[in-house]
Order: C-alpha cells, then sequence, then structure tokens
C-alpha cells in the first residue's frame, strides 16, 4: 500500500516496539525508505526516540531520522533491528530477574522499594499493576504457557487481579490509586515461592535487577546493534526514567565496578557477556573501552568507536587486539600521532614492557616522536 499511496522519496517509519523492520521493509519496492520510528509512551512527555535502522536502510534515511527526531524536541538514538531494539530487549532482562526475586520469598513492595530508593520513578512490579497485569495472557494461554499453578504472577491474575484498572494487582489500591502491600499477594507468594526462601538487601535487590540488565547492555554493543554506550544510557534516562544522577546503566554499571558486576552475574547462574569479560581482563571501564570496540574489535566498522578517542583508549587497544587491527584507527579519527604519543607513553606501562607485547611497540616505533 505504501508504494502506491507515497510519493517517491517519502520514508516509511513504524512506531512499533517489536515489529521486525526488515519484514516490514521486505513487501515494499524501497526497503531503504523504511525505518522504525519508535517513541516512547506517552509520546508528548517521554523524549526518547529510537531510530531504528533495519538491513537496507540508507544513510540518507538514517540522517533524515535523526535530524528530524532533534528537530522535534526529541533525544533519538540509532539502533539496530532485533526483538525488543534496545530500550525493551534490556527491559526483559531486569522485569524477568525481578520476578524471580518472588521465588526467594521477597515481596512486591520490598522490591518496588529497594528500585524506588536507587532512584527509579516506579518499581517493576507498581509498574506492571500500571499497564495491566492481563497484558499479553491470551497469547500465552494459545501457546500453552499458561501456568497458573505453578507460575505466581499467573496465579495472582487468576484470583482476579489485574493491576490498578480493578483496585487490586500486586498491590491494593484505594479510590486514589495509592497502593498498599497486599496480605493476600504476600501470602500467595510464601505459599507459592519454590526456591530457597531467604532475606535480600536492599543492594541485593538493585544488583540482582540490574546486573543482567547491564549485561544485555554489553550485549547489544557486542553485536553493533547501539553504537556506543552512551546511547543505551540516554535510551534509558529519557524512556525509563533511570535515575539522571547515576547516569545511565551503563555509566553506572562503571561506577559500581565491572568486576564487581561480572562476579554477581555469575553467582545468579548469568554468563557474562564477552565484552564485559574484556573490560574484566583488561582492567578498564565500559568508557575507556568505548565499545571494546568494534564488536571486539573489527575497527574497520568505524561508527562503533566515534572520532576523539584519547590515550587510555588507544593503550587499551594496543593491549587488546594485534596491530594489524590497530590500522583501523586510522579510520576512526585516530592520527599517527596521537598514537606515537600513547606509544612513547606506554613504553615504560608494566603492561606493556612486562606483559609481552613488544610487537605492540615495534609495530609503532617507525612512528618515534610522532609527526
Amino acid at each position: 500500500m505504501g508504494d502506491q499511496v507515497c510519493k517517491e522519496g517519502a520514508l516509511l517509519c513504524s512506531n512499533t516496539s517489536a515489529l521486525d523492520i526488515d519484514a516490514i521493509a521486505s513487501v515494499t519496492r524501497r526497503p531503504g525508505v523504511v525505518m522504525g520510528t519508535h517513541f516512547f509512551s506517552p509520546a508528548n512527555v517521554m523524549l526518547l526516540l529510537e531510530n531504528v535502522r533495519g538491513a537496507q536502510t540508507t544513510d540518507t534515511t538514517i540522517s533524515t531520522c535523526m535530524e528530524w527526531g532533534k528537530k522535534i524536541g526529541k533525544w533519538p538514538i540509532l539502533v539496530g533491528n532485533c526483538p525488543g531494539f534496545v530500550g525493551n530487549r534490556m527491559l526483559a532482562q531486569y522485569t524477568t530477574k525481578a520476578m524471580e526475586l518472588l521465588d526467594f520469598g521477597i515481596f512486591p513492595h520490598q522490591v518496588d522499594t529497594a528500585i524506588a530508593k536507587f532512584g527509579m520513578k516506579m518499581g517493576p512490579f507498581a509498574m506492571q499493576d500500571l499497564v495491566g497485569l492481563d497484558l499479553g495472557i491470551q497469547a500465552l494461554k494459545k501457546k500453552n504457557e499458561w501456568k497458573p499453578q505453578t507460575n505466581i504472577k499467573h496465579a495472582i491474575i487468576e484470583s482476579g487481579r489485574l493491576g490498578q484498572k480493578n483496585g487490586k494487582g500486586y498491590y491494593e489500591y484505594d479510590e486514589n490509586r495509592k497502593p498498599s502491600p497486599s496480605a493476600a499477594v504476600n501470602d500467595l507468594i510464601s505459599r507459592m515461592a519454590a526456591g530457597p526462601k531467604r532475606p535480600f538487601t536492599e543492594a541485593e535487590i538493585i544488583h540482582w535487577a540490574f546486573f543482567p540488565l547491564v549485561n544485555e547492555g554489553f550485549k547489544v554493543l557486542e553485536e553493533g546493534i547501539a553504537q556506543r554506550p552512551g546511547d543505551i544510557d540516554v535510551c534509558y534516562v529519557h524512556g525509563y526514567g533511570y535515575p539522571r544522577v547515576k547516569g545511565g546503566p551503563m555509566h553506572w554499571a562503571d561506577t559500581v565496578g565491572l568486576a564487581l558486576v561480572r562476579d554477581g552475574l555469575k553467582k545468579m547462574g548469568i554468563a557474562p557477556s564477552a565484552l564485559l569479560e574484556t573490560c574484566v581482563a583488561n582492567k578498564s571501564t565500559l568508557g575507556l573501552m568505548q565499545h571494546a570496540l568494534c564488536k571486539r574489535l573489527k575497527v574497520q566498522v568505524p561508527h562503533c568507536v566515534g572520532v576523539d578517542l584519547g590515550e587510555q583508549l588507544i593503550y587499551h587497544l594496543l593491549l587488546a587486539f594485534e596491530p594489524k587491527h590497530l590500522e583501523g584507527l586510522h579510520h576512526v579519527g585516530v592520527g599517527h600521532h596521537a598514537v606515537a604519543l600513547a606509544v612513547k607513553e606506554f613504553k615504560t606501562a608494566p603492561q606493556l614492557r612486562d606483559g609481552g607485547r613488544p610487537d605492540v611497540l615495534d609495530h609503532f616505533s617507525e612512528l618515534g616522536e610522532g609527526e
């Protein structure tokens, strides 16, 4: 229909939060102008705009949508096409792990209180009550995945609790929609909790909820779905109410320590992403590795890195990759002079001097003192 109705050059954009952009593009004769423009609800309030590029989306389409997003007052980020894109893909990990806390006998208000103290405007259970607990249950029933006998959330819904819209969900709601903990829900959780019951500190709840989200963020960087950690942070601050003071989930991970994140994930039985392991092994923050980069790194993908790479980032690239890869630095805005200065500085660094990487120094020795 779009081919018949829209003039040549018109962009075909979808506000979908879940549909496959490439599948949409496949049914038009002009896939290069197809792009996802995912606004966040309520769109007149939320600033985030996820611009989703398809496999055949042209550079002109991408740049037009990015500029258009700025002109209408949004914070646009460019993301790749995958289920959930960036924001919802990561959020699924957060929601799933929060639900798992119920199986340890932790109550919804305990989780939401810890999340609210962390700085989020609303915890995961209050959010589900706001959206409606019954959203998507028909699809689960069609797939024979509806299990109220063993699944706590399914049992809560089966008991007639749908969230704010009928005054009872994970919480009880008064006439002003003010929530209070539900004794009935807490009793159900105590009876159905499948895991070993144990208390969680508020810090443990935060780690349990956010470390898997951060790990998924590392994966979308590895896959090139997001271009840089800062895009993910913008996504969460302006699209999901993540506390600005913490800078976004990826910046927060750097501040709490990536080794702590990695070790916490392993305790949960979650495999840390390869990029996270690389950062920890190099004793680097994600900010310094800046996409660790270009997908660990095929530096021939220039948009993954950005242009102003500092000496510390060059240093980590020197440590992590073979000399043949380092030539790609010159394609992303790093001149010979910058590399030469970094190499000169790092000749006294134990990691290079004693780390078995004289090949790196020899490779750039011809640059001398730099140009």
